[in-house]
């Protein structure tokens, strides 16, 4: 029996461990988050709300806006909140959508605490908790951290399944439980298609917690759901044939189904094909062990949270892998990987009943969780970095000339920059007033006569002269023997006497990465503002300095500026 002081300080212990993974990455959400529109933002977002706020839009057509499909979603709740932001704030502030999805996981945490280790006290079913927390809050699916609408599609409809499947289990004890689980199973429905499959997995909980009667019905509006869902549906002509995927390339769904469910443990090309076999082994072998023990039913709001992220991984898989298996790596996809490997580790933890064998567990769960929350903290801040950067770049050119209105949308760059335009004239989204001042390094003197050749550099780096300012934007530069994750690069200004260099900030260029055929290029890209005001007159040409702090390399470039 512990005594109070001991069990306060226990308790205090968890506490503090669990909360600083949540505070590293919302300090990281809150610091990146830029209120521009990235991908499906321009579709699912601007042109939604550009239409629903039309004075002619008809009730009718405001429906069918609301819930028309996404590419293979009705993302109803995203555009919920998208309404509600924009009449809160009167107008459309993506930092504002960033910050709300990624709330999620406060949500996703709360529900995976209660719904697990109920049965221990609270000091030792928080410090059994805390690896969960340094799973959850990794950098893994660092795209959504940055991401308006994908965080609220991606990230709620995880909550909304897991706050299904937590009260189904509460409906023997509390049948009204049942209509709030069929409530949270629509709305994760119309979130992300996935959600549907929150009720095959919810029928199976039923009939194993013996509510026959409450299963009929989850039937009955799991096919209204549906209904409802597919209703004028139109498959995406640009997915691969699924029958191809599944049969004619057997070997690569494999490949992409391992890849993708142990993603998170993207440390070499082969760990996540291999974390993922080791995965799916200990979920099966859970499985087993909790029949023939006969104690499944203790465990089925987190074993449903993980057979619903399996599903979801073999609809990915069979709708998907034609892309290649290098799709599966994509990090709007990992917080599914993510989710298995807390689920799964609570799950082991959970399971044992001895005390020692539990420990043993907890405290190999507790350094793999914390392993990978500092690993992939390492491996996925600059992309973070990169996103925010090139975003915040795109407004101070536009606040510096609004010619230049530059688009981050595959889809079509006039199509994105049409919907920006259409946004500005009805005053529904406005691009932050960021200039190019604002994003400009500090210049650092240095001796002329240190900046000579030196070394091999190969780089496309044209810079983008402004009236004030020297912007050099999607650039890229590498030099032999330096690996680009280990090195920094420098700008130099240099005029006759006199040399200045210039921090930059790093950008990922998967492109250079596979021109030059290894991935230690693949941080080579780099952007950087020289402000003109901070330099005395004369003829300046520009040098690139790239190193590791073992070796330099220097370089001019055939592009120079006048300082009046």
């Amino acid at each position: 029996m512990l005594s109070p002081s001991l069990r306060y300080l226990l308790i205090g212990v968890g506490l503090l461990l669990l909360v600083f993974p949540a505070l590293s990455y919302y300090q990281t959400v809150w610091g990146s988050a830029f209120n521009y529109p990235f991908e499906d933002d321009f579709d699912s977002l601007l042109r939604f709300i550009n239409g629903f706020t039309k004075a002619e839009t008809t009730a009718g057509q405001k429906l069918s806006l609301l819930v028309a499909q996404h590419n293979e979603h009705r993302i109803v709740f995203d555009r919920l909140v998208f309404l509600l932001q924009y009449y809160a704030g009167g107008q459309v502030n993506i930092r504002t959508l960033i910050l709300i999805g990624n709330s999620s996981l406060l949500f996703l945490t709360g529900l995976f605490y209660f719904a697990s280790l109920r049965s221990l006290s609270l000091p030792a079913r928080l410090l059994y908790f805390v690896p969960v927390a340094y799973v959850l809050f990794t950098l893994h699916f660092w795209e959504l951290t940055v991401w308006g609408m994908a965080s609220l599609q991606n990230l709620y409809v995880l909550v909304f399944v897991m706050a299904s499947f937590y009260l189904i289990n509460s409906t023997p004890s509390r049948p009204r439980a049942f209509w709030g689980a069929c409530a949270f199973a629509i709305l994760a429905t119309f979130t992300s298609g996935n959600g549907l499959f929150a009720f095959p997995v919810g029928a199976l909980m039923l009939w194993l917690l013996g509510q026959r009667r409450y299963a009929a019905i989850w039937g009955g509006v799991a096919v209204l759901t549906a209904i409802l869902y597919f209703w004028g549906f139109e498959r995406s002509e640009n997915l691969p044939s699924v029958y191809d995927s599944l049969i004619g390339n057997t070997g690569r769904a494999i490949d992409y189904f391992f890849t993708l469910t142990g993603s998170v443990f993207a440390t070499s090309p082969e760990a996540p094909s291999r974390a993922g076999k080791v995965l799916l082994a200990l979920y099966l072998g859970l499985l087993v062990y909790l029949i023939r023990a006969r104690r499944l039913t203790d465990y089925l709001p987190m074993l449903g949270m993980v057979t619903f992220v399996y599903v979801t991984c073999l609809l990915l898989t069979a709708t998907r892998s034609g892309f290649g298996v290098i799709q599966a790596t994509s990090p709007r996809y990992g917080i599914l990987s993510v989710v298995l490997v807390a689920g799964i580790g609570v799950l082991l933890v959970e399971a044992m009943k001895h005390q020692w064998a539990r420990l043993s567990v907890g405290l190999g769960f507790a350094a793999v969780a914390v392993y990978l929350f500092f690993t992939t903290q390492g491996l996925n801040e600059v992309k973070v970095a990169d996103r925010t950067r090139l975003l915040q770049l795109c407004a101070a050119f536009y606040n510096d000339n609004p010619q230049n209105l530059l688009v981050y949308w595959g889809t079509s760059q006039q199509e994105g920059q049409r919907i920006l335009n259409e946004a500005f004239r009805r005053k529904t989204y406005q691009i932050p007033k960021v200039t190019l001042a604002d994003l400009a390094s500090t210049p650092r003197q240095l001796d002329a006569a240190e900046v000579i050749p030196q070394g091999t550099i190969t780089a496309e780096a044209r810079p983008f002269e402004t009236k004030d300012h020297i912007v050099f934007w999607n650039t890229w530069a590498v030099a032999d023997g330096m690996d680009a994750h280990a090195g920094r690069t420098e700008i130099i200004a240099q005029a006759p006497g006199q040399a200045y260099a210039f921090d930059t900030g790093k950008h990922m260029r998967y492109d250079v990465a596979s021109q030059m055929q290894s991935m230690q290029f693949a941080e080579a890209g780099f952007s950087s503002v020289l402000p003109k005001a901070a330099l005395k007159k004369g003829q300046y040409t520009l040098w690139l300095h790239l190193t590791d702090g073992r070796i330099h390399a220097y370089k001019p470039l055939d592009q120079g500026f006048v300082v009046n």
